[in-house]
C-alpha cells in the first residue's frame, strides 16, 4: 500500500484498534454536538474553524511524528467550548446548560482515561490541544 495512505489508515484506525475508535469518535461527536444543538450554534459560528484547524494540526502529526487518532481534534473542540461557554452560559436555556455540562464531563472522563492507559506523552497532548483550543476563543470577542 501507498506509505501515505497506510500512514493516513493507521492514524485514522488507531492502527486497527476497535475500542480506541470507537470511543475517540464518540468523544469527537460529543466534543462537537454543544455546537450543533444548542444556541451557541448561533452565537458561536466559528467554532468549524477550531474544529479545522485542529483537525489540520493532527494531520501534521500523524505524518512528522506518525502518532495516531484524533484526540489532538476532539480535546481542542472542548478548550474552546470550556471558554466559550463560561463566556456564554447566561445566554443558554438550562436544556442546553445541561447538554453542554454532560459534554465536558464526558470529554473530561474521556481524558482521564487516556490519562491512566496511555504513557505521560499523551496527557501532555491533550492538555496542549485543550489550550490550543482555548486560545481560538480568547482571540475573539465572543
Amino acid at each position: 500500500m501507498n506509505p501515505f495512505f497506510n500512514t493516513l489508515l493507521n492514524a485514522l484506525s488507531y492502527q486497527g484498534d476497535v475500542l480506541l475508535s470507537v470511543i475517540n469518535y464518540s468523544l469527537l461527536m460529543v466534543a462537537i454536538l454543544p455546537f450543533v444543538v444548542t444556541s451557541l450554534r448561533t452565537k458561536v459560528s466559528f467554532w468549524w474553524i477550531v474544529l479545522l484547524s485542529s483537525f489540520l494540526l493532527q494531520a501534521v502529526l500523524w505524518f512528522a511524528l506518525y502518532v495516531q487518532g484524533i484526540s489532538i481534534i476532539w480535546n481542542a473542540l472542548f478548550g474552546f467550548l470550556m471558554i466559550v461557554f463560561f463566556r456564554q452560559k447566561t445566554g443558554l436555556s438550562n436544556k442546553h446548560k445541561i447538554l453542554i455540562y454532560f459534554a465536558m464531563g464526558m470529554l473530561v472522563l474521556g481524558n482521564v482515561y487516556f490519562g491512566f492507559r496511555f504513557p505521560p506523552i499523551t496527557t501532555i497532548a491533550h492538555v496542549s490541544a485543550i489550550v490550543f483550543g482555548m486560545l481560538f476563543s480568547l482571540g475573539r470577542k465572543l
